[in-house]
């Protein structure tokens, strides 16, 4: 087994790379059916290895063609992907993870890297001298470093109150929703977007949200344990089906654009 290990959204990512329309959704939905069988950290996130990311490439590929998700199961077992006696994930258990799982992985620096026919992981060395993570937190430095994005960047960012951030210390720190957020910010930049235009986007994400509450606002009235637990998952699918529709509209507007070009 690989030494190192990645969190969902760095999962997601890499899986995008192959299936384009592939939801976090789905990759916890897998896990609630067994499909796959991520470690977990001391505080419950999910880790996911190498082995882990083949098994959902595996259930993708399969699942695009038809097959159910039994004989998906099925032939992870067969393959050694999965143990033979695996227990799906109680559904209630699954909703009360929320929406909160995109976090970055630390693993140990002296430790074996991945075999050179894996996936490439995003990897952040765990801290000697001076910790770079509190709680759910990443030094801002590590992320830009990372994704050699420019702190004025950064700074734009935050006065179009896309980003937030926070001292520990002499050190600033961003969420790992945060994190996040500049991660898939980085690509764009290096494209030529000016921050100031992607600023839009915030307050789409805002009228959206506004839906969204009125979709889920009649369970939450009266939501209470695993009720309420629902009612975010909820949230959740009304959330990607609002960005598959955005999708749809912005993949038949390029398409007139072209057409009439």
């Amino acid at each position: 087994m690989s030494a190192s290990g990645v969190f969902i959204g760095r999962v997601h990512s890499i899986l995008r790379e192959e299936f384009a329309d592939v939801e976090l959704s789905t990759i916890r939905y897998y896990e609630e059916r067994g499909l796959v069988l991520p470690r977990r950290t001391s505080k419950g996130y999910r880790v996911y290895y190498p082995e882990h990311i083949e098994c959902l490439r595996v259930a993708l590929r399969m699942a695009q063609s038809g097959t159910p998700l039994a004989s998906i199961q099925q032939h992870l077992v067969d393959r050694g992907l999965i143990a033979g006696d695996v227990v799906a994930v109680p559904k209630a258990a699954a909703a009360r993870e929320g929406l909160s799982a995109i976090v970055t992985a630390y693993v140990n620096p002296t430790a074996t890297p991945a075999p050179a026919a894996e996936p490439a992981l995003h990897v952040v060395p765990a801290p000697v001298a001076s910790a770079v993570s509190v709680g759910d937190a990443v030094a801002l430095d590590t992320v830009l470093a990372d994704e050699n994005i420019s702190r004025s960047a950064v700074d734009a960012l935050r006065d179009f109150n896309m980003l937030t951030t926070f001292t520990v210390g002499s050190m600033e720190m961003l969420s790992s929703a945060d994190a996040e957020v500049l991660r898939t910010v980085a690509p764009l930049v290096a494209r030529g977007l000016d921050v100031r235009f992607l600023a839009g986007l915030r307050r789409t994400v805002d009228r959206e949200l506004d839906l969204i509450r009125q979709a889920i606002e009649p369970s939450l009235a009266a939501a209470r344990g695993d009720a309420r637990a629902k009612a975010l998952l909820n949230a959740q699918h009304v959330a990607e089906e609002m960005d598959a529709l955005r999708q749809a509209l912005v993949t038949r507007e390029l398409d007139r654009f072209f057409a009439g070009g």
